[in-house]
């Protein structure tokens, strides 16, 4: 990531007079403001300031969407004491001991010019001030970006220059152009929305994760095993996928990746009890997080059964 403006200091002088002179700040540019815009504020509101992030589906209240934002009611000044003194009750915190008065007189023009008085072109990602030369779609990331090549493909059938692009995309590109795109909205979306303009064109989501979305068809399901569903749906399938293979768009880079619940056997009473305490307790090393303060004894009772009645019992 690209460092973040550094403070402009005044330089020594022999003479006051002189040393007033070199202590006006420089003009801020238009650059100063989109690089610390860049560096500090896209992941909340996006490239294109319209918020349609990953931070604004978890976020309440949500970042503000800075192209329907009223300028005039929207002040230089309100935006200016946002990014210094924060906003209590939201997540946006005070920038004052990271950014100085001209940064953040700089990344307030550079939000009203770009973004709340329609010149979204300045924001475009891919440039040659962010490290891009040439075109991005000749880049070995590309394949992947467009979907023609998935991320499921075993790693030793992929080229040379795919499983750079693999690596490129996986830990560039993926925060702007998943490939996993829901069509109803969901508690967590795994992608960001917010595409830098003069970009790829989306597509739709590609068959390899699309075909994880369904969930098993339940034979007279118990009133916990219901339960159990509806909690994994929500809350469990965003990694494990829907379908309990954990092939899904987030599972397909964790690393270790989610395990494929499927099993053609009953659980045990002591893998029974060792699902429980994943559940409950986390497993350290992965992406598994512990439960236990966000679902109570019964509910996590009913995700396991919900486990076992969907995906370990014998294939067709």
């Amino acid at each position: 990531m690209r460092p973040i403006i550094p403070f402009r200091h005044p330089l020594a002088s022999a003479t006051v007079a002189l040393a007033a002179l070199a202590a006006a700040p420089a003009p801020a540019t238009e650059a100063d403001g989109r690089a610390v815009y860049e560096f500090h504020c896209y992941f909340c509101h996006g490239y294109r300031g319209d918020a349609a992030t990953v931070a604004a589906t978890v976020l309440v209240p949500p970042p503000r969407d800075f192209t329907t934002a009223d300028p005039t009611a929207l002040t230089v000044d309100r935006m200016r004491q946002a990014i210094r003194d924060g906003r209590p009750g939201t997540a946006m915190q005070s920038f004052a001991d990271r950014l100085s008065d001209e940064q953040i007189t700089a990344v307030v023009d550079y939000v009203r010019d770009a973004f709340m008085r329609g010149r979204p072109a300045t924001a475009r990602y891919h440039s040659e001030a962010n490290g891009w030369l040439g075109d991005p779609h000749d880049s070995p990331a590309a394949p992947f970006v467009t979907g023609d090549t998935g991320l499921d493909v075993p790693w030793d059938a992929l080229s040379p220059d795919r499983r750079t692009g693999r690596q490129i995309y996986l830990t560039t590109c993926v925060s702007c152009h998943s490939r996993d795109v829901p069509a109803e909205p969901l508690a967590w979306r795994p992608e960001a929305v917010s595409f830098p303009p003069g970009n790829y064109e989306e597509e739709n989501e590609p068959p390899e994760f699309e075909m994880h979305e369904d969930p098993p068809h339940l034979v007279d399901p118990t009133p916990q095993v219901l339960l159990g569903a509806e909690i994994y749906q929500e809350s469990c399938a965003t990694c494990h996928a829907e379908d309990g293979t954990g092939r899904n768009w987030i599972g397909s880079f964790l690393d270790p990746p989610p395990p494929n619940l499927n099993q053609p056997t009953p659980l045990t009473p002591s893998e029974r009890e060792a699902l429980v305490g994943a559940v409950r307790d986390g497993i350290v090393g992965t992406a598994m997080p512990a439960w236990r303060h966000v679902l109570d004894k019964s509910q996590i009772d009913a995700v396991v059964a919900y486990i076992e009645a969907a995906f370990r019992r014998p294939a067709p």
